[in-house]
């Protein structure tokens, strides 16, 4: 750790009060996210596929905390065989903290703002520990919470943005190899497992960093040795035992011979981005949105590199003053850079088969093999720079008041995303009629998948809260599409393009406990969304199309089994198939 400014400045000695910095990080959050906080409850965040798959998350762990079950296995998809959730993405803690706190709308919006909230808070605190300044600790927290990457994946994955654990557990590490003592041995634990908790690829990344950190204090120790041993291996204990019952179905499941791998794709950061700013900067963003809609690696959020042009410079001042620690975090963001392009390089949208790089190492290694995604290590990248531009605010030779206003100024401006994308979310009429009466049974979608392409199902789950054939489950078992395959009348409607080679055989569904079927008109391949509707933010809305062929059939063959729909709207259309009331 650098010791404090000899003579510290007005903004200086108000941020070194912890209370006040955090609540600094909390008014900027809810400044640079408006108007999510206005909006809690009655918009979401403007994702797509991943966005209702939490906030499904959100309402099944609710259920399920009050019906004292475990989260880990649910009847709600794939009716009526259920569907084993141990590899599924849950984030145990955030649902821990808010599914029971509020309505999953609101619960999600909380999170991004407790998040963000907190990210910037602990990356003050950890940049204050490296460089000793409270001001450079806070142009640490903007960069780091505001990064580009991390805000666009606020849009959907709650996973990969509760990033709140990460500097709060390099700063208590950081106390851990300087000055020892208990309390730096339970913070260690509690951060490690928290960080755990909200995400396993998070747990794997944070792992990584803590292992460069703790490899530096062996070289160069500034405690004897064998108490940091002592402490590292009781604080890594600690954070086991805090996080193994979340971690447990997992791991049986891992051990088990179960697949725990998903498909591997080349999704790494294109290096044309990496200074191109993001397209939602409301004073030139208009100047590079054609670039991301026609070159953009893929739609679904996390995919923004922008690394911001104030940010880099004051990492070269760093740099170039040679200040302590620039070595280690540059080294970190450098190789945590270097892996989020990919196993291929790719630019301007071309990947460059040719050029192969380090992630492809890890494709084949156990475990690390999980991080199939590259450009997910931007968000240890993102924190390294933030490390980096906080040392090079240090290093300015004079830097007073108004000259720190300016550099939170330039980050700010560099990195503006407002307003934050929001979505309105307006159900079919029919969900409430659904969940208040109606036919009474399972519900049978059309499409019926089990797919990303699935969450039209969910999210008129969220609202009816019956069961349904179909479900999307980041890590579908082999039992669960097994059972599918064997049930002749419902293998016959699966997929976007479905087999339909019989008629619907509507006695049998009504024996499996089926008494709704769903037409997602809005799923046809052709369907024009009503005029006025906004253009999704992502561009990305729709995971899957029936074929018109394929559409056309399913319904004729449904009216055929079951009458005239007895619901229709202009995005689905609702057959009875239980008996007459």
């Amino acid at each position: 750790m650098v010791g404090p400014e000899p003579h510290p400045s007005v903004c200086e000695r108000a941020l070194r009060h912890p209370a006040r910095a955090a609540l600094v990080c909390l008014l900027l959050t809810v400044l640079l996210t408006w108007p999510l906080a206005a909006r809690l409850g009655s918009a979401l965040p403007a994702g797509a596929g991943d966005l209702w798959q939490n906030l499904w998350n959100f309402w099944w762990w609710d259920l399920a905390l009050r019906e004292g079950v475990t989260p880990y296995w649910t009847p709600y998809f794939f009716h009526p065989h259920g569907a084993d959730l141990s590899l599924h993405t849950h984030s145990p803690l955030n649902m821990l903290v808010f599914a029971r706190l509020a309505d999953p709308q609101t619960a999600y919006g909380l999170c991004v703002l407790a998040s963000t909230w907190l990210s910037a808070f602990g990356a003050v605190l950890l940049a204050r520990e490296v460089t000793g300044s409270a001001r450079a600790g806070l142009v640490a927290g903007l960069v780091f919470a505001f990064f580009p990457n991390r805000l666009e994946q606020t849009l959907e994955h709650l996973n990969l943005f509760s990033t709140q654990f990460l500097p709060l557990m390099l700063w208590a590490l950081l106390g851990l190899v300087q000055r020892g003592g208990w309390r730096w041995v339970i913070g260690l634990a509690a951060f490690t497992a928290g960080n755990a908790l909200c995400d396993w690829q998070l747990a794997m990344m944070g792992t990584a960093l803590m292992a460069v950190i703790v490899l530096v204090a062996f070289v160069r120790p500034m405690r004897p040795r064998l108490p940091l041993v002592r402490d590292l291996a009781l604080a890594g204990g600690l954070a086991v035992s805090l996080a193994l019952p979340a971690a447990w179905p997992l791991l049986r499941s891992m051990t088990s011979g179960v697949s725990y791998q998903k498909p591997r794709v080349e999704r790494g950061v294109d290096l044309a981005f990496l200074l191109r700013p993001h397209f939602h900067h409301p004073l030139w963003g208009r100047f590079t949105e054609t670039a991301y809609r026609e070159h953009r690696v893929n739609p679904s959020a996390g995919f923004t590199s922008y690394l911001g042009v104030a940010p880099l410079l004051l990492a070269g001042v760093a740099v170039a003053r040679r200040r302590k620690g620039t070595a280690l975090w540059g080294g970190i963001f450098l190789g945590s850079l270097l892996l989020s392009l990919g196993a291929h390089a790719r630019f301007e949208g071309r990947l460059l088969e040719g050029v192969t790089l380090p992630f492809a190492w890890l494709e084949d290694l156990p475990l690390l093999s999980v991080l199939r995604v590259a450009n997910r290590l931007l968000l240890p990248a993102g924190l390294a720079l933030a490390l980096l531009a906080a040392l090079g605010f240090a290093g300015l030779r004079r830097s007073p008041d108004r000259k720190f206003a300016l550099v939170l100024g330039a980050v700010v401006l560099d990195y503006l995303w407002l307003p934050y994308p929001m979505r309105e979310h307006t159900p079919s009429p029919l969900y409430a009629m659904l969940r208040d009466g109606g036919p009474q049974g399972a519900v049978l979608d059309i499409p019926l998948t089990a797919s990303p392409g699935a969450v039209g199902s969910l999210r008129a789950q969220l609202v009816h809260g019956r069961p349904i054939a179909g479900g999307y489950v980041s890590v579908p078992s082999r039992a669960t599409l097994e059972a599918i395959a064997r049930e002749p009348a419902l293998l016959d409607l699966y997929g976007f393009a479905p087999r339909l080679e019989h008629p619907i055989d509507r006695v049998r569904l009504r024996a499996l406990g089926f008494g709704v079927v769903l037409l997602h008109k809005d799923r046809r391949a052709d369907w024009v969304p009503p005029t006025g509707e906004p253009t999704p933010f992502l561009g990305l809305d729709r995971l899957g199309e029936m074929p018109a062929a394929s559409f056309d059939l399913a319904r004729e063959r449904l009216e055929a089994a079951c009458g005239a729909p007895f619901y229709e709207d202009e995005r689905v259309a609702a057959f009875r198939l239980a008996p007459d009331p």
